[in-house]
């Protein structure tokens, strides 16, 4: 049992034994989920799963947004980033269960990972005074070695109800050249860029697909804090019918999408100096005169990976 402790402003938690015991279990269990999430887990997902990176989906953004610049067709192209409000406390366990179930999980596997997920409770203490027991109904504790990889199961829901639309032909999403695979949607946890044709087809089967999911999971889009951008020739009667029917009202390219800008100009200098400094003030300090070539080069993309995170 944990108890948060909330003294003087500040935010402190007391764990006893029987959370230790817990939090070896659930480690023992996370080592065992992580070599199989790259069988389960699709292609599109690049966070936490073992042999993909992040720079997976930035390479593959750029590439979708170069096309989405340079677009000449008679149909428009839209890019939408979605922004999920408290992403991990708002997961709903029976659809964590169900989405294990779809996935073939054994049930013995299954009830141990939600013996880990709902054996939380919390005391709250405030000025020496402790509350009762709150024992919370959903979501998933951040910090525990198992919460990454659950989440990414509860996204994998999403991305299979996107895969389904693909296959029946209802959402079509950007092809960088004609022989290029689709583009949909690429996801990095609890960050989602879908990828689409600005038509009012696609947008309704993706507004279909997000109220479904988010009903059934628990999810929240933040649509103050979501963006969308359209290509130049996307008419303007077309722009105004998709913000209305997703609700997302900021038009922006400027925002940055896993820590880079989305929008890189002829000039490239100043769009990564702030990626530069920070690395550059990150590793200052350090003794890296004293590593070899190889570990020098180590060490900046462990730090450059962190920094774009």
């Amino acid at each position: 049992m944990a108890w948060l402790g909330l003294v003087d402003g500040f935010a402190r938690v007391y764990i006893d034994t029987q959370m230790h015991e817990e939090c070896r279990f659930s480690k023992m269990l996370s080592h065992r989920l992580k070599v199989i999430l790259p069988e389960i887990i699709s292609d599109h997902q690049s966070a936490f799963v073992p042999g993909r990176l992040i720079t997976d989906n930035i390479l593959l953004a750029y590439e979708c947004i170069h096309t989405m610049k340079n677009n000449k067709g008679k149909k428009g192209l839209c890019r939408i980033k979605l922004d999920m409000h408290k992403a991990y406390d708002r997961v709903e366990w029976c659809f964590l269960e169900k989405i294990m179930d779809k996935l073939g999980f054994d049930q013995r596997w299954i009830k141990l990972i939600m013996a880990c997920v709902s054996s939380v409770r919390y005391r709250v203490r405030f000025n020496n005074t402790e509350t009762e027991i709150i024992n919370p109904t959903r979501g998933l504790r951040q910090g525990d070695p198992l919460s990454p990889y659950l989440f990414l199961m509860v996204a994998e829901g999403l991305s299979c109800m996107i895969r389904k639309a693909e296959e029946r032909g209802d959402l079509e999403g950007i092809k960088v050249c004609r022989q290029a695979p689709t583009v949909s949607h690429l996801l990095f946890a609890d960050d989602s860029l879908i990828l689409l044709k600005a038509d009012k087809e696609n947008v309704e089967c993706l507004a279909s697909i997000l109220s479904t999911n988010c009903a059934n999971s628990g999810q929240k889009i933040s649509e103050a804090k979501s963006s969308i951008y359209f290509s130049k020739n996307t008419e303007v009667e077309v722009k105004s019918e998709v913000c209305q029917m997703l609700n997302i009202m900021t038009e922006s390219l400027t925002d940055k999408y896993l820590g880079l800008p989305a929008l890189v100009g002829t000039d490239r200098s100043d769009c990564f100096r702030h990626l530069i400094d920070r690395v550059v003030n990150r590793i200052s300090g350090w003794r890296e005169k004293t590593l070899s070539l190889g570990g020098k080069e180590t060490l900046i993309k462990s730090i450059a990976q962190a920094v774009m995170r």
